[in-house]
């Protein structure tokens, strides 16, 4: 089955992101990456800024895909945690322009990430409500506490200074036992506090 223009384009555009960085995913690179010419481009999307919207939009759309998780399905409130924080993990470090676009907070970025921040917010939010239904001991604050300082130490460490894990703290995040290891010495003593 062929893929639709429109589908080519925002796949290109993903890649772009990842190849390129956010600022220089250019229109001539995404066309030609996706095969078409730049007015496919303005008629599928009328504007470069709604392309990224929502070619950031549909890499979150797989990033925070629950099938993904579901090795840690029958898990505690704690392990389902550790589990869905080392996968993002990895998903960071296999895409850091992708995940670095998400996060970007200059003033052009923020334009384009309005729907990104949405769905991070509704996946953080169902992360809770199946964290809450684990473990009904622990009170609604400490869940929401945990996983963001979780997501911060994992995913936004890992984004924005990959070095550190592996030259301070000695972790090689390509190693995905050391990365649940890491994340678990993170979410217990928060849960537990």
């Amino acid at each position: 089955m062929e893929t639709s223009a429109e589908e080519r384009i925002i796949h290109a555009t993903i890649s772009c992101i990842e190849a390129e960085g956010l600022e220089r995913a250019t229109i001539r690179k995404i066309a030609e990456t996706a095969g078409v010419n730049s007015a496919a481009i303005n008629y599928y999307f009328r504007s470069k800024e709604a392309l990224l919207e929502t070619a950031l939009n549909r890499s979150l759309e797989n990033a925070f895909d629950w099938e993904d998780f579901a090795a840690s399905q029958d898990a505690s409130a704690e392990e389902r945690l550790s589990h869905i924080m080392a996968q993002l993990m990895a998903g960071a470090r296999t895409y850091p322009n992708l995940s670095r676009a998400h996060l970007d907070d200059r003033p052009r970025a923020r334009k384009v990430r309005r729907t990104a921040l949405a769905s991070l917010e509704q996946f953080l939010t169902t992360l809770e409500q199946d964290l809450l239904r684990r473990d009904t001991t622990v009170e609604r604050s400490r869940v929401r506490s945990t996983i963001l300082q979780a997501f911060n130490a994992t995913v936004v460490a890992l984004v924005f200074m990959p070095e550190l894990f592996e030259q301070y703290a000695g972790i090689d995040v390509e190693d995905e036992e050391a990365r649940l290891e890491y994340v678990r010495s993170l979410v217990y003593p928060l849960w537990r506090k």
